[in-house]
């Protein structure tokens, strides 16, 4: 009888994890604040957006996900996104959000400003140009 009410438990365990990790991918979080900021390229070949999206989980935690999305326009087009790294919420202190500007007509420039990364990467093909700068910025508050 004993292993029929761990049976049932186990079952019942499984459902409700189930249930809940449906319910968390269904809904859009209402703890989450997200800003945009999107521009076209001078060809007109591109667009690309910043999304910095900072998400409260309660009893002071949060986290905060910068993603940059670059989208090749017409019938051959194509959308590719990546994450954005970035001092995080706790050492930010302040520091000015990453911006995107097109250097060129197909040259697409994002700046971060940091206190822990520097350096720039460079990504590039025949048809786009992404530079990521990571400036180092001390005591700016």
């Amino acid at each position: 009888m004993r292993t029929l009410y761990v049976i049932a438990a186990t079952i019942l365990a499984v459902a409700s994890l189930l249930a809940a990790r449906h319910y968390a991918q269904s809904r859009d979080d209402p703890a989450c604040d997200s800003t945009f900021q999107s521009i076209a390229s001078p060809s007109g070949n591109f667009s690309a957006e910043i999304k910095d999206e900072l998400c409260a989980w309660g009893f002071g935690l949060a986290a905060n996900k910068v993603s940059i999305k670059v989208t090749k326009q017409g019938n051959d087009g194509w959308s590719d996104s990546f994450p954005l790294e970035y001092d995080g919420i706790g050492d930010d202190q302040g520091m000015p959000a990453p911006t995107l500007t097109w250097s060129g007509p197909d040259s697409l420039e994002v700046i971060v400003h940091t206190r822990k990364v520097s350096g720039v990467l460079t990504r590039g093909d025949q048809e786009l140009t992404i530079v990521r700068s990571y400036i180092p910025t001390i005591g700016h508050e």
